[in-house]
């Protein structure tokens, strides 16, 4: 009977864990909108933010520019308010673990800040939609080189790190 006790706790423990492992999760997403997607303009969510560097290889035109910018500006304050929202569900599940609520109460919780992340990602992705519509077919044609240049590299870094040899180049 103590061994069942003791199990009940650890996985008590772990469910507590998993729960302050979420918050901590959403509240570093939740603040990450802020370095691209809703709120921050696109970022690197779905491969590239049509900003800075980007722009320039793209040969964006001043009037893309401005178009861009009134597309993040709108997904910023559509966002705002979930953003809000969230904030609010992060510190009432943190209150809830500290309280020292289990269970469906945590998993409730829980799935309030999934359904707002799940709110502020189709405000970003729709973001980007509106900006890939306004690209030209060579603008498209350079991003999906540069997404391809991209995705080597981080292969090839991946790679090096876990000490595979590289795949073969076709160049």
């Amino acid at each position: 009977m103590l061994r069942v006790n003791r199990w009940r706790q650890y996985f008590g423990l772990f469910g507590v864990g998993l729960a302050l492992a979420l918050g901590l999760v959403a509240t570093a997403d939740a603040q990450g909108f802020r370095r691209g997607g809703p709120g921050g303009g696109p970022g690197h969510g779905f491969g590239f933010g049509f900003e800075g560097p980007l722009a320039m290889a793209l040969d964006l035109t001043d009037a893309q520019k401005a178009q861009f910018e009134s597309i993040r500006e709108t997904a910023r304050v559509e966002s705002e308010p979930i953003r809000d929202q969230l904030r609010q569900a992060r510190e009432q599940l943190r209150a809830a673990v500290e309280a020292g609520q289990t269970g469906p109460a945590l998993q409730t919780l829980a799935g309030q800040q999934g359904e707002l992340m799940g709110q502020l990602i189709g405000i970003q992705a729709s973001s980007h939609a509106q900006m890939f519509a306004l690209l030209t077919p060579d603008q498209k044609q350079k991003l999906q080189q540069l997404k391809e240049e991209r995705k080597s590299r981080w292969e090839a870094r991946r790679n090096r790190r876990s000490g595979q040899a590289p795949p073969p180049s076709d160049q």
